[in-house]
């Protein structure tokens, strides 16, 4: 199963496509679209194509701020300590929770944080 995928982000208010450049770095093929083309099944393609991204900028790993650092419920920022968000007092999970607390992540795949349109 082959899905053709459109990158895009946010940046100063405006939505660009970054297919193109993604393509290139990940190694990725490009349709006639320019999206970046991803093979297989079974998985979460927006999921495979950030993560590689992250690998190919982030080789050796990247700084983190202890984890998400923002309460799911009102976006305040927190720390590792608060069980509940001061702001809202509502109980936090932690939105990074791989190897928490951690200020250095040796894995760049995990650089990025991606959701679907």
């Amino acid at each position: 199963m082959t899905r053709h995928v459109k990158v895009l982000i946010e940046h100063e208010g405006t939505i660009r496509c970054i297919s193109s450049q993604v393509a290139k770095i990940i190694g990725a093929r490009q349709s006639k679209n320019a999206d970046v083309v991803v093979k297989g099944c079974g998985m979460d393609v927006g999921f495979e194509i950030v993560y590689n991204l992250g690998r190919k900028m982030f080789p050796d790993g990247f700084k983190t701020t202890a984890w998400g650092s923002f309460c799911p419920s009102c976006f305040n920022s927190l720390d590792w300590e608060h069980d509940k968000c001061p702001a809202c007092n509502k109980e936090t999970r932690p939105a990074y929770v791989r190897n928490t607390p951690l200020t250095y992540d040796p894995d760049g795949g995990y650089a990025f944080q991606h959701s679907r349109l």
